[in-house]
């Protein structure tokens, strides 16, 4: 054997060893998308044996949610392009899909022609990809959504009522006297009280009404199709003795209590900026009112809002 052709044997034998131990999914179909040869990492993340798939067309590991069409038109950039690569959903031997990364390239070796495929599993990552966005909206120690997370729902909410012509009532809620907690019980005591209370104005709501936790010990809620100021009064008198509650902290009962600020849309802001300054602005009438009060905020400009049975409140009420 010549030293070209040793050299020749050498590369083949290097590159079959790097397709059986690499852990990517490999395998390779002929013209016809039918699979010739799969390396070892293929049975791992599929589940299937090289005698199980060998012969069978390419599609037998599902493809993508869009179906056949999207299946077609990939095959189609293969054989334009000689190559493709993107995400898709497999199905392994179990049935159980899950996504992967996948290039398909066709290689010509003299005048035949092969479809290499190249996938791995990014299950792992599209989790943890996840889990960062839920923690990039959501308060890390209630599990609320965070103040991010609550204006984009604001705003969605805002949209709704105004295509639909309803009215939304804002709630801003500050807890009484927290930092006593703190400094008396502890951080930890603290945090637990904040924990407690966001459960509570969880289940005191709808499953439709959004509960977010702004920070500190302000927490907000927005309650939609609300039936005017009194329906809205009546929704914070039930958060506020959901609050009031005893709680056990370190084996002491603690009872807090809470100031709330009412703001109606659209009578007391057509914007989401304007109707948090206006419950905020109706919290802090609550806490001078002498804490444990539910404020409704007074008008604002334009507040007469596109429903002519909707009249601008002229001064605030206070329910406690």
């Amino acid at each position: 054997m010549s030293s070209g052709e040793d050299d020749l044997q050498a590369r083949l034998q290097l590159a079959a060893a790097v397709i059986e131990h690499t852990r990517e999914a490999v395998m390779v179909a002929d013209a016809r998308g039918r699979v010739v040869s799969v390396n070892p990492a293929f049975g791992s993340l599929t589940g299937y044996t090289s005698a199980q798939a060998i012969g069978r067309h390419v599609r037998f590991l599902g493809s993508m949610p869009q179906g056949r069409t999207a299946f077609g038109e990939m095959w189609a950039a293969v054989q334009r392009s000689g190559h493709w690569q993107g995400e898709v959903w497999l199905r392994r031997r179990n049935r159980e899909s899950f996504p992967a990364w996948q290039t398909v390239s066709g290689v010509r070796h003299g005048r035949a022609l092969h479809y290499v495929t190249l996938f791995s599993d990014i299950g792992p990552l599209k989790q943890a990809e996840q889990r960062l966005l839920h923690l990039a909206h959501h308060d890390a120690l209630t599990g609320l959504p965070n103040r991010l997370q609550f204006e984009n729902d604001l705003a969605r909410s805002l949209q709704r009522a105004w295509r639909q012509g309803q009215q939304i009532a804002l709630l801003f809620i500050d807890l009484d006297c927290f930092k006593l907690v703190n400094d008396t019980l502890g951080h930890a005591a603290g945090d637990e009280l904040l924990r407690v209370v966001a459960a509570r104005l969880r289940s005191a709501v709808r499953a439709e009404d959004a509960v977010a936790r702004l920070g500190g010990d302000e927490f907000t809620v927005v309650l939609e199709e609300v039936d005017g100021a009194a329906g809205a009064a009546l929704a914070a008198g039930k958060l506020l003795q959901a609050i009031v509650a005893p709680t056990v902290l370190q084996g002491r009962a603690v009872s807090i209590s809470a100031s709330i600020g009412i703001a109606l849309f659209p009578a007391h802001g057509a914007d989401a900026d304007a109707l948090l300054r206006a419950a905020d602005a109706a919290m802090y009438r609550a806490k001078r009112q002498g804490r444990r009060h539910c404020v409704l905020a007074e008008a604002g400009p334009g507040g007469a809002g596109r429903r002519g049975g909707m009249a601008a409140v002229a001064a605030a009420r206070v329910f406690s």
